[in-house]
């Protein structure tokens, strides 16, 4: 899930671009460095904040799911020497079953994590590149580049061209901005681990609310 996020929160890099016009004197040019201004985008930090918590949330409940599917197969290997034939291939699709199910519902979980992440960022993105491209129009510029993107193409620029602080200040006059994504995993208050307890027989529902 962490590898999730991080290629959630990359995508937001910056990389704005425009042409000249052909008539046009040499282009002038601009840079900001994303890995300082989106730390500092009014919204950000509690955006990631809830990424990092409905991460947390989806691990919680995965390791749930695991611990439940431990405690299936511990309590059949206690007991395999003593049933039938029959008993045990119902025992094994019994915890097929369920495992299948948990990797289902895991996959669900991680799928509504990460578009909810991309609701809450997609908001705040759109805001930095209109205040970006609003001071490009302003100022002239043909290009402005992310000097803090990982592709490393920009290696050495003059400083007086950087928008970084101009574009932070601009952003934090307007305001956070309109997220309307609600929590995709909801948040339980933590419960201390307990030893999975083995169960005498195969399940084929999920687990109680009460504990696994």
């Amino acid at each position: 899930m962490t590898t999730t996020i991080r290629v959630a929160i990359a995508a937001c890099a910056i990389s704005l671009l425009a042409a000249a016009g052909a008539a046009q004197a040499p282009a002038k040019i601009a840079f900001v460095n994303s890995q300082k201004l989106l730390p500092q985008a009014p919204g950000f930090a509690e955006a990631q904040q809830t990424v990092e918590t409905e991460t947390e949330g989806v691990k919680a409940q995965e390791q749930k799911m695991s611990d439940s599917l431990q405690a299936l197969v511990s309590s059949y290997q206690q007991v395999q020497g003593t049933l039938t034939a029959q008993q045990r291939q119902s025992r094994e699709a019994s915890i097929r079953q369920k495992q299948q199910e948990f990797q289902q519902r895991a996959t669900a979980l991680e799928a509504r994590a990460t578009q909810h992440q991309a609701d809450l960022i997609q908001p705040i993105m759109e805001q930095v590149r209109g205040v970006i491209e609003q001071m490009r129009l302003e100022g002239g510029f043909a290009a402005v580049f992310d000097a803090g993107s990982q592709s490393g193409v920009v290696v050495a620029m003059d400083t007086t061209l950087d928008l970084t602080d101009k574009v932070i200040a601009k952003l934090k006059a307007l305001g956070p901005a309109k997220v309307t994504a609600k929590p995709s995993v909801p948040a339980t208050p933590a419960k201390p681990a307990r030893a999975p307890v083995a169960q005498p027989t195969g399940v084929s529902r999920p687990p109680s609310s009460r504990g696994v």
